[in-house]
């Protein structure tokens, strides 16, 4: 509407706004943009995974020495100065359940210790 004056002016039941009266409007807000990461599952962390043998009660058998002895083609008479080095290296090496299967293995075919487990309890 135009008053006497030549001004434009809205009436209280106009809906328009006083940008679309004079011919402003303003465009289309682009949709909402989120920023996410999808398509990777988590991965659990192990800080620390369990141990396959309490090695350091294995070290302290005599059994186990003897294995490590021979194993390693060491001296027995210094064998405690080694023994955990030997553990570390071949653990790695051939992996931790690897180095204790093959561990039992030799247990029972030297057949030394019949009445005992190759972690030195006794068995009934």
């Amino acid at each position: 509407m135009k008053d006497a004056d030549d001004h434009i002016s809205i009436g209280q039941n106009d809906t328009g706004s006083l940008e679309s009266a004079l011919g402003l409007t303003q465009p289309e807000k682009p949709p909402t943009q989120g920023v996410g990461v999808q398509g990777i599952a988590p991965k659990p962390i192990e800080l620390t995974p369990a141990p396959v043998a309490d090695w350091a009660h294995l070290v302290e058998l005599p059994p186990f020495q003897m294995y490590a002895v021979e194993k390693a083609g060491k001296s027995a008479s210094d064998v405690m100065a080694w023994i955990v080095q030997f553990v570390g290296e071949r653990g790695h090496s051939m992996g931790e359940q690897e180095l204790y299967d093959d561990y039992c293995e030799w247990h029972a075919k030297k057949g030394y210790w019949p009445k005992e487990t190759p972690t030195g309890a006794p068995l009934d």
